[in-house]
């Protein structure tokens, strides 16, 4: 395809990995079977001791030539990879995954097809389903935030998102939004990104194609998240005060993203902010619960016991 070509434009995929071979095989396929094919491929290895994983991403290499390799020369995060691929991507749009998810065959040109109708939207995702290995747990709440006012979309977003653990962050979204936004070591980094992102434009769900994201890896527990992103006391022990603090201090910072938003309107959305906070407080760690572990997810699922009575349906 013609880079050139504003109907199909190139679309950069980055995918991050580290010590999962086995699952990284299928999210590099799930890639090369899309039926967009104007796509660079970025994987980005954060330092596997093992070689595994560089084996299978030359072989890939040698099939497609649109992967790129970035082999890193000690562990830097998740956050700090995905910033050095958007840095280094070349496309209009931008897609990350982990190595342990997987996309339907059309996902991205379902995406980008919305995208091009509608230009008001930032963010263009597929709807996500939860696996504990290979066992589908269940189907997330769709997240679209389609109101016309910035700080609408932004107070919207966290309503919609608290506690669910489903940030839409594996989505497209525009290259250039993402430079503004650069992804922070810290609690709910996906939350922040999200909720910047939510400023420049609307975000959209789909229904017709799926991002599968398999639970049980860094993101299980907090304390294995803790580990890996050396997360600081206040984090790792009071979660939701932390993701509180990280929220409201990028919020009143002064940077790109919140160009457009004047020192009054920022401390409006703050004050707003609080006020959803405490009022939705008991909603939000009611999702927690639900949708946190996914062991007590799937015993739910299973049983109907853990978390509602047997009389009560089930959610799809």
């Amino acid at each position: 395809m013609n880079n050139s070509n504003n109907n199909s434009p190139l679309i950069t995929v980055g995918i991050t990995t580290f010590e999962r071979p086995t699952t990284l095989k299928q999210t590099i396929q799930s890639v090369l079977n899309q039926t967009y094919k104007n796509l660079e491929i970025f994987v980005c290895d954060d330092h596997s001791i093992k070689n595994d994983t560089s084996l299978i991403v030359n072989s890939f290499q040698d099939l497609d030539k649109r992967i790129i390799f970035f082999k890193r020369d000690h562990n830097y995060g998740v956050t700090e990879n995905v910033n050095l691929m958007v840095k280094n991507a070349s496309g209009k749009y931008f897609l990350w995954l982990c190595d342990d998810d997987w996309i339907d065959p059309s996902y991205i040109e379902s995406c980008l097809d919305f995208m091009h109708s509608n230009k008001e939207y930032s963010l263009v995702t597929g709807g996500s389903k939860f696996y504990l290995e290979n066992e589908l747990l269940y189907e997330a709440e769709k997240i679209s935030i389609e109101d016309d006012s910035a700080q609408e979309r932004f107070i919207a977003f966290h309503n919609q998102f608290l506690g669910t653990a489903n940030s839409p962050n594996f989505g497209l979204i525009n290259k250039e939004h993402l430079l503004h936004t650069p992804l922070r070591n810290i609690l709910g980094h996906d939350n922040v990104l999200v909720g910047n992102i939510s400023i420049f434009g609307k975000i959209k769900t789909l229904n017709n194609v799926y991002v599968h994201r398999r639970l049980g890896g860094m993101s299980e527990t907090l304390s294995k998240m803790s580990k890996v992103c050396n997360y600081s006391f206040l984090e790792k022990y009071f979660s939701f005060l932390a993701l509180y603090i990280n929220i409201i201090f990028d919020m009143m910072s002064f940077s790109s993203k919140y160009k457009n938003l004047t020192t009054v309107d920022k401390i409006s959305l703050s004050l707003r902010f609080n006020y959803e906070l405490i009022s939705n407080f008991n909603t939000y760690i009611s999702r927690y619960l639900k949708y946190r572990n996914p062991l007590n997810f799937m015993y739910f699922q299973k049983s109907r016991e853990a978390f509602i009575p047997k009389s009560t349906p089930v959610e799809s």
